[in-house]
């Protein structure tokens, strides 16, 4: 089994494309996933969703967490760990407990729409009339 990690790159932005590789030290995420799925049919990932360095610091990974773990599934990854932040501390880390629980969510279906699981959240833990205005957030 092959482990590939994900916390030498710019989180910000999918996976797949991005070029930002820790200053030339290490390959591109996509580059290395593509040419290990072709070697091995066992790969997993270690996927951070928090920046634990700068735990405090915001992080803005929701919005990639969809094209990353479909382009994970595109190229055979069988075995993903998404790494979040579950401690006493969470519910003071930027947007915590939605990050949690699209993770979660796209982790059974990496194929479903983010607004929908938007509007399903929001609509649950939030009144109703203000769900528009959150949603537009994200």
């Amino acid at each position: 089994m092959v482990t590939l990690c994900t916390d030498m790159y710019d989180l910000s932005k999918p996976l797949e494309g991005n070029r930002y590789n820790n200053g030339g030290r290490i390959p591109n995420f996509d580059t290395n996933l593509i040419a290990w799925s072709r070697a091995c049919k066992r790969i997993h990932i270690h996927d951070y969703l928090f920046n634990f360095a700068y735990y405090w610091h915001a992080f803005p990974s929701l919005q990639v967490l969809g094209p990353n773990y479909r382009f994970f599934a595109d190229h055979g990854v069988r075995h993903l760990h998404a790494e979040g932040a579950h401690s006493r501390h969470a519910r003071q880390i930027e947007s915590a407990e939605i990050k949690l629980w699209m993770a979660a969510h796209l982790l059974w279906d990496p194929y479903k729409d983010k607004k929908p699981l938007l509007d399903r959240f929001f609509s649950r833990f939030f009144f109703r009339n203000r769900c528009d205005i959150l949603i537009c957030r994200f």
